[in-house]
């Protein structure tokens, strides 16, 4: 199986990443919606965040990353890897 992983670094203290957390959310939602993000959440401690995806063409990782509210606003620097997994567990434990 093939993924991409972005994980995201803020560059802003936190209030500012608060402040655009609820767009950053609804953006996400759109990807969510069509199946394409997996997981995302913030990093702990709160440095940053990741997304995990399928592995996404090049204009979908555009739009994921340069319409995002943190992306829009210089919150957060973006970190792209595809990813290939050797093995899966289909049993998930919260």
């Amino acid at each position: 199986m093939q993924f991409t992983l972005i994980t995201l670094t803020y560059k802003k203290p936190l209030n500012d990443i608060d402040r655009y957390k609820k767009a950053h959310s609804t953006h996400l939602q759109q990807f969510y919606d069509q199946g394409l993000i997996y997981f995302s959440g913030p990093l702990k401690p709160r440095t940053g965040g990741f997304i995990l995806a399928q592995a996404l063409d090049e204009d979908l990782l555009e739009k994921l990353v340069k319409q995002d509210p943190f992306y829009i606003h210089d919150l957060a620097d973006y970190h792209i890897q595809h990813c290939s997994a050797s093995k899966v567990s289909l049993q998930m434990k919260s």
